[in-house]
């Protein structure tokens, strides 16, 4: 088995540690997106049993805002945490064709493209958003109708 040559300036422990730091930020990014369907969830499940015991039916119309707000945050974490992993194999790719240089690591900034819509429409197209919101979004509505 032929010996990993490194690029010259770059050691093997710096890469590791700026790899470890680009994970944290995707784990981040993960926990993020997963908080906000925990709360979008929990908001909804709240707001439907307040209009179920018929102290307010319009409770469940209201709910939308705020779990479409939570959607969209959402949409963010997953557009950021998208980026952030394309970053990390890109660097990885870079170490390994030997184009990777010193000055390339330890810059964890957000990818320049993260916000624009074509991205964010591509983020809102995963399975982990449409997955989730839809059936939330339905339900406040189906409450509401049931209740008249």
């Amino acid at each position: 088995m032929e010996d990993i040559k490194f690029p010259e300036g770059i050691e093997s422990p710096a890469l590791h540690t700026h790899l470890a730091l680009l994970q944290g930020v995707i784990n981040r990014m993960a926990q993020s997106s997963a908080l906000c369907k925990g709360f979008g969830i929990t908001l909804a499940s709240v707001v439907s049993a307040v209009a179920a015991s018929g102290s307010n039916p319009d409770a469940a119309i209201a709910a939308l805002v705020p779990v479409l707000i939570f959607a969209f945050l959402d949409v963010v974490s997953v557009s950021l945490e998208r980026g952030f992993r394309e970053k990390y194999n890109n660097d990885v790719r870079r170490f390994y064709e030997g184009t990777l240089k010193t000055g390339d690591l330890f810059r964890i900034s957000p990818p320049d493209n993260y916000r624009t819509l074509p991205v964010l429409k591509q983020a809102a197209k995963s399975w982990s958003i449409w997955g989730v919101y839809p059936p939330v979004l339905a339900v406040l509505v189906l409450v509401r109708l049931m209740l008249g």
